[in-house]
């Protein structure tokens, strides 16, 4: 139960590192084309 809870966490948190970079890579076309 315990690892479960860790695989869980682990996946949020590389969930979160993803959009983090999606949005830096979105922000960074719209600087780049207007």
């Amino acid at each position: 139960m315990a690892l479960w809870d860790r695989i869980k966490e682990s996946a949020s948190t590389m969930q979160t590192q993803l959009n983090a970079k999606k949005n830096d890579l979105k922000s960074g076309a719209f600087r780049d084309s207007s």
